[in-house]
């Protein structure tokens, strides 16, 4: 029986070895792969390079992430990426890609050394340090060594200020870098990975607050809002007079649906206000997140006249103040400030947007933060799914199932970004509850946000029954006006004709007029009207037919016909829909609103009706320049025709011909 043990000992242990020597070859055999490049992959690599040459950032980067998913392992894909962030200045993506490469090929001295000196642009000079250091022990007799020993020469002593002001001692550069390592997990988005960086520094350095706070944060992006916030009290309790923590903490009490606890803080805060840049900075954030745009004001000129070192705290600062002043309606002084942003930081992707969009018109500006940093992408998908699809969201019960977010309703709608805003009006209609009802009903009435969303608004409130048809007070292209909804249920039944024969000739007749044939599609409805004097449709057709075959002297003709119509069938609506347009032709453009206003309280229209409708009040903004109107109607025309009907493509090359020339015109204004 030993004999029989023995031999199965041996047996196991040969098989575990030749587990480890295919194992290690794998290895080997995987760090070759990494190392070769395909036909196809070069071609594709050489696409994207060229693109970054011209400047063509964006297609760079779309053809880049399809790469990347395929081909992560390619070292000459994050090449790429290290060039396209080098040529974007975008430091912290180019540090990541940086880490990326010398992982990718460890024995590349040239990886090494771009990630220790991006981790140096990007602050993080103890990974700098570390990284340059190993490059000088593995490539002492590289052609840069005298580069990497004047950063080391350089940093060195900021490193040591570092160490001994975080409390690290003998192991400090060690701890340094594990600290410096969460915080580029944080800024990736690798959020559990900095919660195990920050628990592992904590484990050797249990005093280290600013661990805590970085803990906080991943916890909170995590989806682990209690635990966030559990962590910033206890951080606050051990170190009262941080200020930083007290400033993260009520953040993460706002963030977590407790926004009059979020006040307090913030209460405390304005009154004594912290002197050092990163918890000013911190402070300013959270006034931001609360709208409080006075004091951000306050704050920002007083951390201006003692002046911050730090050019990213700076930016910030700047970026949070001109979020403050196009809220209390300086644009011109907000401009500035994310202009002097910019240059303090170019690659602040909130600032450059919020500029783009003011100039653009669109109205989503100003905001403070992205939806990123309101929700975590992990509730975000547990609501949504995977891929975040709001739109399929049918119902939620934000209030018993994620009560934080639905705390948050209110302000996102306030102040969010583009998408927080879309966020949170698909999920208060969802809902559906009053207070969530509550929350859309103050948006669409307000003036904060783009005409378009609180349009939107109004529209599912209408449908809630929540408000009726009006007129309604609106804040439309910065003044108020008044409008009205639409409301009508649409049907999509065909229209039965009841006197034998007559269904063939209206076959007959519209197929003639949609291919040119006018007289033979004048003949056919002359026959309808034999039959059945009273067939408006028939009577409606032949004026089509008198309009496009005689042009001006057709249109004349087809009016009075029209305005008999009109009188002897009232509930017709065709008629004075297309009298309405008439109108706008001659520029009556009163006489036509007054012609359309009565059909907007119909409660039933045919889809037919409704599309003549919007259709003809498309064309009337227009003449009116009223292009925000127009953009409205044409999605609500997009909605019942759907976008591959050719009245919408028609009418959507008017509305950018149109206020191209708008454009033109105020541009040539003194020709």
């Amino acid at each position: 029986m030993a004999k029989g043990r023995k031999a199965r000992d041996r047996k196991k242990q040969g098989k575990l070895d030749h587990r480890r020597r295919l194992d290690k070859k794998q290895k080997w055999n995987s760090t070759l792969l990494a190392r070769q490049v395909t036909p196809k992959l070069a071609d594709k690599v050489d696409k994207v390079c060229d693109l970054i040459r011209v400047r063509r950032f964006a297609e760079a980067e779309q053809l880049l992430d399809r790469l990347d998913t395929r081909y992560d392992r390619y070292p000459a894909v994050v090449e790429a990426q290290l060039y396209l962030y080098q040529s974007t200045e975008n430091h912290e993506r180019c540090c990541q890609a940086a880490d990326r490469l010398a992982k990718l090929t460890p024995r590349d001295p040239d990886a090494r050394l771009m990630y220790a000196q991006e981790s140096m642009f990007c602050g993080r000079i103890g990974i700098a340090l570390a990284n340059y250091r190993l490059f000088l022990q593995h490539w002492p007799d590289h052609a840069n060594v005298q580069k990497a020993k004047n950063a080391i020469e350089l940093i060195e002593p900021e490193c040591e200020a570092n160490v001994q002001g975080m409390g690290f001692g003998d192991a400090g550069l060690e701890l340094l870098v594990t600290h410096e390592e969460s915080l580029e997990c944080i800024q990736s988005g690798q959020f559990e990975d900095a919660a195990e960086k920050c628990l592992e520094l904590l484990k050797r350095a249990p005093d280290c607050i600013s661990a805590r706070n970085n803990l906080a944060l991943a916890y909170f992006q995590s989806g682990n809002i209690e635990k966030a916030v559990h962590v910033a009290q206890e951080t606050c309790r051990l170190s009262p007079d941080n200020r930083f923590a007290e400033a993260t903490l009520g953040k993460l009490r706002f963030l977590s649906g407790k926004e009059d606890e979020a006040n307090a803080i913030a209460d405390r805060i304005v009154v004594n206000p912290p002197t050092e840049q990163d918890p000013l900075a911190a402070a300013i954030e959270l006034l931001s997140f609360l709208g409080r745009d006075e004091n951000i004001v306050v704050l920002s000129e007083a951390a201006q006249d003692r002046g911050i070192a730090d050019s990213r705290c700076h930016a910030m600062g700047l970026h949070h103040l001109a979020v403050a002043q196009c809220r209390l309606g300086d644009e011109k002084a907000a401009r500035s400030s994310w202009k002097k942003c910019l240059k303090a930081m170019p690659t602040h992707v909130d600032a450059r947007e919020n500029l783009d969009d003011l100039d653009s018109g669109q109205g989503h500006a100003p905001w403070s933060e992205s939806i990123g940093k309101w929700i975590p992408r992990a509730i975000c998908d547990n609501m949504f799914g995977s891929r975040s699809d709001i739109g399929k969201a049918k119902h939620l019960d934000l209030t018993n199932d994620y009560p934080a977010v639905a705390a948050l309703i209110p302000a996102m709608l306030d102040r969010g970004d583009p998408l927080g805003r879309e966020m949170a009006i698909k999920m208060a209609a969802a809902d559906g509850s009053p207070a969530m009802l509550d929350a859309l009903q103050q948006f669409a009435f307000g003036s904060r946000g783009p005409d378009a969303m609180r349009h939107e608004a109004l529209n599912i409130l209408g449908r809630r029954g929540r408000v009726d048809s009006g007129p309604h007070r609106f804040y439309s292209r910065g003044k108020w006006t008044e409008i009205k909804l639409f409301m009508a249920e649409i049907n999509w039944e065909a229209t039965q004709c009841t006197t034998p024969g007559v269904r063939d000739l209206v076959e007959t007749g519209t197929e003639a007029l949609s291919n040119g044939d006018f007289a033979l599609a004048e003949e056919s409805f002359n026959r309808i009207l034999d039959k059945e004097p009273d067939n408006c449709c028939a009577a409606y057709n032949l004026c089509v037919v008198w309009v496009e075959r005689d042009g001006e002297a057709g249109r004349r003709r087809a009016q009075v016909r029209m305005e008999e119509i009109h009188d002897q069938f009232p509930d017709y609506l065709f008629a004075p829909i297309s009298l309405a347009q008439f109108a706008a032709i001659d520029g009556d453009l009163d006489r036509a609103s007054d012609l359309l206003e009565p059909i907007f309280d119909a409660k039933k229209l045919h889809a037919s009706e409704a599309i003549a409708l919007f259709t003809a009040q498309v064309q009337i903004a227009i003449k009116r320049q009223e292009f925000d109107s127009a953009e409205q109607s044409l999605a609500l025309l997009v909605q019942i025709a759907g976008e591959d009907d050719p009245k919408v493509a028609r009418l959507r090359r008017l509305i950018d011909t149109a206020s191209r020339r708008r454009g033109l015109r105020r541009l040539l204004s003194w020709v």
